[in-house]
């Protein structure tokens, strides 16, 4: 598993992890939802 670079610190992968799992739960979540246009 060397995707890690050497110079990044050890949580920086898990960071970038969580915000892409973060960003993909919202975009899912905006997908899914369902608009009103009457209001």
């Amino acid at each position: 598993m060397g995707l890690v670079e050497e110079g990044l610190p050890g949580w920086f992968g898990t960071f970038a992890d969580m915000m892409t799992l973060l960003f993909a739960f919202f975009v899912l979540l905006a997908a899914l939802s369902t608009m009103d246009p009457v209001k």
